[in-house]
């Protein structure tokens, strides 16, 4: 039983090598906008640091969710975690994106209150973080 094996075509690209394309890009001169896309950031560096900061604290404070449907939480601080004594309370709503402490609405970013309600239900906070923050929205692209 004979059998024929067709070949492929032969294209442009089986003369390349593996990585052509990341040679290509970073050869040539470009400028610091150029290269925003190609590292996978799109948050502002400072603003990613300062949540990172703000997620430690929230580790320790204790959300109860009044509403899950329209997104309402209670979340007590505690003013020394190890004693658990609690030092406040505040009221997050995140569907309308307010806090009791009003950081949330005026920096437009999540605050340790917000971040300790979005690991309550596990969302993403940075769907919660404004569009200024971005990269391509600071540098116009």
């Amino acid at each position: 039983m004979d059998t024929i094996i067709r070949r492929r075509p032969k294209i442009w690209s089986d003369d390349l090598k593996p990585g052509w394309m990341h040679q290509f890009y970073f050869k040539r001169k470009t400028s610091f906008t150029d290269n925003l896309g190609c590292g996978g950031y799109v948050w502002c560096q400072k603003l990613v640091q300062k949540i990172n900061k703000a997620k430690t604290v929230a580790n320790s404070m204790h959300t109860v969710c009044h509403n899950r449907d329209n997104l309402w939480f209670r979340v007590m601080e505690f003013d020394r975690s190890n004693q658990g004594i609690p030092d406040g309370q505040n009221h997050v709503h995140l569907k309308n994106r307010t806090c009791d402490r009003e950081r949330f609405d005026t920096l437009r970013y999540p605050c340790t209150h917000v971040i300790a309600a979005c690991q309550n239900l596990h969302l993403d906070l940075m769907g919660y973080v404004d569009e200024v923050y971005k990269l391509e929205y600071m540098y116009n692209m």
